[in-house]
């Protein structure tokens, strides 16, 4: 019996899988995926943008944002992407 998420749409050959953000199954969660992501993106301004130290979310001490920020061509503050060939 196949146990994975995806299965055939009842009546076609169609093959469709679950997904996380289901309206039904949304509403049965204690946690809301809308407020999952909300979350998640004011974690990611605050260590990206604002430079909050997170702890053992955070960054690391390896290398600086500022490091990353030139070897990726990402501008976080700008919002930019710089593009490069590859």
């Amino acid at each position: 019996a196949d146990i994975s998420p995806r299965s055939r749409k009842k009546g076609t050959n169609q093959i469709t899988a679950a997904v996380h953000w289901n309206p039904e199954d949304d509403a049965a969660r204690a946690f809301r995926f809308s407020d999952l992501e909300r979350s998640s993106a004011e974690r990611m301004t605050d260590l990206l943008v604002h430079r909050k130290d997170l702890g053992r979310f955070g960054l690391g001490q390896a290398r600086s944002l500022t490091d990353f920020a030139a070897f990726s061509g990402i501008d976080y503050e700008k919002l930019h992407l710089e593009h490069r060939p590859v």
